[in-house]
């Protein structure tokens, strides 16, 4: 589902995939939380419009704060943040050929990851901004898409944000048998404890 967003406009890319993780950070924090037994009232008032885990900053901070995420998917999520609010709220133009765009996603860890690890056609139209106004730039963006290619920022971000959610995902799976472990462990030694 992540690398659908690559088809997205630039802008849209980044929203989308920000508000992606937003959805999955948020399930694991239930997830979570029901291990205490939280009322359903209480888990959705913390949710809401005002609640205190209702915005994407916080679903961050609280994930990692509970040790739900680790510390490098902390930093490239605050990453993301920063590149959703500049998108969603900026007045420029929002592009992946941008360089200050291209220095924020390259920094990213899940993304230099996936440029090490994949070899995918791309394109790059910056150096061709001078000549090509911005509805030619469109066109022959549009064209290269058509013919399978994205831009290499673009779809690098892409992958790291799919590679993001399987982290996130077997973080939590890590944590969940690490519970199970533990409650097996303390279940073990009262048996032990109480046996003559």
């Amino acid at each position: 589902m992540e690398l659908d967003i690559a088809y997205e406009s630039d802008r849209g890319c980044i929203i989308v995939a920000a508000a992606l993780i937003d959805q999955v950070l948020e399930e694991a924090i239930r997830t979570h939380i029901r291990k205490f037994l939280v009322s359903k009232s209480v888990e959705k008032s913390l949710f809401d419009m005002s609640g205190p885990i209702s915005n994407f900053s916080s679903k961050i901070l609280i994930c990692r704060s509970f040790g739900i995420i680790d510390q490098i998917t902390y930093e490239d999520l605050m990453i993301l943040r920063k590149l959703r609010n500049s998108f969603a709220h900026g007045t420029e133009e929002a592009s992946f050929t941008a360089e200050a765009t291209k220095q924020k996603i390259r920094s990213m860890h899940f993304v230099k990851k996936a440029m090490a690890e994949h070899n995918i056609k791309r394109y790059d139209i910056a150096g061709e901004k001078k000549v090509l106004g911005t509805k030619e730039r469109a066109i022959q963006q549009w064209e290269l898409q058509a013919k399978g290619y994205l831009l290499y920022d673009k779809s690098m971000f892409c992958i790291a944000v799919k590679d993001i959610h399987i982290h996130i995902l077997k973080l939590q799976l890590e944590n969940f048998a690490n519970t199970i472990k533990s409650t097996l462990h303390e279940e073990a030694m009262k048996n032990i404890n109480t046996q003559p």
